[in-house]
């Protein structure tokens, strides 16, 4: 009988529990939909960065570190990614010192046409798996504390 009470009070935090994996994949598909949408440097730079994503699944495995590891490490991702993203973008801003920058040329870079909505985007989309695993991890740490 305590074993099924155990169970019963576990399963609030089934949802919480495959929350990282969820958005690590989510993450993966947009990073891979940017891959797609362009060429050259920035299709394989996005196409490493969809594969980086799917690291968080690591921990979900059988056996693995479990899902608050899973969501720490997703958060500490998501972190990471958007800091790459800000550094990639301030590459593609046209050099304002008389050198052809990246951006500067073909419209390849910032502009409306470049890369730069893209980039925002997805930096958009960062911060809300930011925010997401951190509420997952909050929920994580309320189903943990409630099964004692």
């Amino acid at each position: 009988m305590t074993t099924t009470i155990r169970t019963v009070r576990r399963m609030p935090g089934k949802p919480a529990a495959l929350l990282p994996g969820g958005i690590a994949l989510a993450s993966a598909a947009a990073h891979g939909a940017a891959a797609v949408s362009t060429d050259g440097p920035m299709a394989w730079g996005m196409a490493a960065m969809g594969v980086l994503c799917l690291g968080c699944l690591v921990h979900l495995r059988p056996g693995g570190h479990g899902p608050r590891a899973a969501t720490v490490h997703l958060m500490l991702m998501c972190a990471a990614m958007t800091l790459a993203h800000v550094c990639w973008l301030a590459l593609l801003a046209p050099a304002g010192h008389g050198h052809a920058g990246m951006g500067s040329a073909g419209g390849a870079g910032y502009g409306p046409q470049g890369h730069g909505p893209a980039m925002l985007a997805l930096m958009a989309f960062e911060l809300a798996c930011m925010a997401a695993s951190s509420a997952a991890l909050r929920r994580l740490a309320r189903c943990s504390a409630a099964t004692g």
